[in-house]
């Protein structure tokens, strides 16, 4: 490999090797959630950076400037070497944003270990970073152009700009109403903001709670629709990324009709069904999709091109959203997995193509996994029950019924797409590129056994690529029976939860009335909300998805989220749980601490004060004495 690297890829790859090495070098342990208190400040923490930063955002004149600046900086400081990368404009943009985000990321969580997380000093860090750029790199204009579309093609441009305009709507309206969004990385980068210390339920990657903290600290505040426009900006680059994907496999045609195929029959992640009772995109699913899409477009390059550099982008692009999403790491044999297949055959492509990626890919994220190993003793969360069922294993039947009912329409013209690539022998190789990313996906089924409907959406844009070149045999056929099939085949819940529910009940009544209300955050929680805040005045130990509530009870100490022991009760008045969590998953989480439940139903220690749909509340009767035995 000597003389492999250019110096653009070096930069980088020395870049994110140094900061990597100052997070071990001042490693400590970072806040964790499970089985720990997570008490949210009333009041921001007060410092002198803090003061300074609180100043510099209130400028008469100049604040509103600097916030302004301070974000869309933030978002783009990686330009210089970006512009070095490609000559393509659409390129430039992608790798622009992910390399600045990813970069950022890794800055925060220094400056976590550092107790400098503050927007002045990541600032300036950031402001050295761009202008070391400047010194070793001259910046190149890239190439940007529209591509001449035809009239239907704007059509189909348009139909999918409208989608994605809606559920921007809904996504910067409605913010933090998912259960993962608000429970988790919503309330993590609430409360690194107030307490300046970083923090990680279930030590999880914090790409995008570092990102919606990075927001606070701009806009000098806990601004959730701003926070949001960070899951906005990558559904947009999620789009974007299907379009090229479409367009450097095959023509600009398909590229738009894989860009469509993502937009009406993948539902960018929404809930099923997709009602304004759920978020409109999940936080992690749409930033997991983009890098894990980008990552095995430029590795496709690499092997169909030959393009210099894209071994090493794939690379960075996968260690990206291994700061995103742990399921990312399924990834990592795949690679392995391809390198074998070029070892075998050499018509596939260059064997070290795939070992580059895989390095860089583990160079971008190593501290984090070793801080992991560390202090936790595994790489990676062992239970997260939403996702594992309560590790019970599912059956074939259940993964393609599953996948069928979540993504039917997706998988389907995926399905028909197949044999005209595969009858072409100019598409065999290109096919096999698209199909080798639902190695990570059903083996991530096999060996974690993972709910199906969100790890399948990592591999959407890869899917719709391959329905764009369905819809694209069908439209050199006749374009107006493609219409008729788009038509029929939109979902239906698009149509009532778009247009019914956004536009008649919100933008006609923008007040809504306490039912309304109360769909729009997840019903039983809702009534829970109301409850608590009526009935009870003292602390709240919350168990389960009855966290969210803490995103609701402003000023209240609550705690935990299943607790290790049930000493961890003391000093608080209540007990809310979640009695969707069964017996077996709190015996396996917390230890075979069954005396729980027997606790629960023992009046001496709990009463029953309210009981309905998923959730119980307790009041502590004994807060003082001890529940160890």
């Amino acid at each position: 490999m000597k003389g492999r690297f250019r110096k653009e890829a070096l930069y980088l790859l020395a870049l994110f090797f140094s900061l990597n090495i100052l997070i071990l070098l001042f490693r400590r342990d970072w806040f964790s959630c499970v089985g720990d208190e997570a008490i949210i400040p009333n009041e921001p923490l007060t410092t002198p950076l803090s003061a300074l930063e609180f100043r510099l955002l209130s400028l008469p004149l100049l604040g509103p400037l600097v916030r302004l600046f301070t974000f869309l900086f933030g978002l783009t400081f990686m330009y210089p070497v970006a512009s070095r990368l490609t000559k393509d404009g659409l390129i430039f943009v992608l790798l622009t944003v992910s390399l600045s985000l990813c970069v950022l990321t890794l800055l925060m969580f220094l400056m976590g270990m550092l107790d400098l997380l503050y927007l002045i000093p990541v600032l300036v860090i950031c402001i050295l970073i761009f202008l070391s750029q400047h010194l070793l790199f001259e910046v190149k204009t890239p190439k940007f152009s529209l591509p001449n579309l035809t009239l239907h093609e704007m059509c189909f441009l348009s139909l999918a700009f409208l989608v994605i305009l809606i559920l921007s709507f809904r996504t910067l309206y409605f913010p933090f109403i998912a259960a993962d969004t608000l429970g988790r990385y919503g309330m993590e980068a609430k409360f690194m903001y107030l307490s300046r210390k970083l923090m990680s339920i279930n030590d999880y990657p914090l790409l995008i709670p570092l990102s919606y903290l990075y927001t606070y600290m701009c806009f000098g505040g806990v601004h959730e629709h701003l926070a949001k426009l960070i899951d906005v900006i990558f559904m947009w680059m999620l789009a974007s990324s299907t379009y090229l994907f479409g367009r450097d496999l095959f023509n600009k045609k398909v590229g738009l009709f894989s860009m469509l195929s993502l937009c009406l029959f993948s539902w960018f992640a929404l809930g099923e069904p997709p009602t304004i009772s759920q978020d409109g995109l999940e936080a992690l699913e749409v930033p997991s999709a983009f890098f894990f899409s980008m990552s095995v477009f430029f590795l496709s390059r690499y092997a169909l091109k030959k393009k210099g550099m894209d071994a090493e982008l794939s690379g960075l692009m996968l260690g990206a959203g291994l700061w995103c999403k742990h399921a990312l790491l399924i990834a990592l044999p795949v690679l392995l997995f391809l390198a074998f297949l070029m070892i075998l055959d050499k018509k596939i492509g260059s064997t070290e193509g795939p070992l580059i990626a895989l390095l860089c890919s583990l160079l971008v994220c190593f501290s984090f996994y070793a801080l992991n190993l560390r202090f936790h003793g595994y790489l990676f969360e062992q239970v997260v029950y939403i996702d594992t069922q309560f590790y019970r294993p599912i059956e074939l039947s259940q993964i393609l019924s599953n996948a069928l009912m979540h993504r039917e329409m997706l998988i389907l013209f995926s399905l028909l797409a197949l044999p005209v690539l595969l009858v072409r022998r100019e598409s065999r190789k290109k096919a096999f590129f698209l199909l080798l990313p639902a190695l990570v996906v059903f083996s991530y089924w096999f060996f974690v056994h993972a709910k199906i409907s969100r790890y399948l959406f990592l591999i959407a844009p890869l899917l719709s690529v391959l329905s764009g070149t369905f819809l694209d045999e069908l439209a050199r056929r006749d374009i107006i029976l493609t219409w008729v099939i788009i038509m029929l085949l939109l979902p239906e819940h698009l149509y009532y939860s778009l247009g019914k529910e956004v536009f008649l009940e919100v933008i006609k009544n923008p007040l809504m009335s306490e039912e309304d209300k109360r769909q729009l955050v997840l019903g039983d929680l809702y009534d829970l909300e109301k409850f608590l805040e009526e009935n009870t005045t003292g602390g709240l130990y919350l168990m389960g998805d009855s966290l969210l509530m803490g995103y609701f009870l402003e000023g209240r100490k609550f705690g935990g989220w299943a607790p290790k022991s049930m000493r961890e009760l003391e000093g608080y008045d209540f007990f809310v749980m979640d009695s969707s969590l069964s017996e077996d998953f709190f015996d396996y989480y917390v230890g075979n601490q069954t005396e729980v439940f027997d606790r629960l139903n023992d009046e001496r220690y709990f009463k029953k004060l309210y009981n309905k749909g998923r959730f119980t509340v307790y009041e502590i009767c004994f807060p003082e004495c001890s529940f160890q035995e």
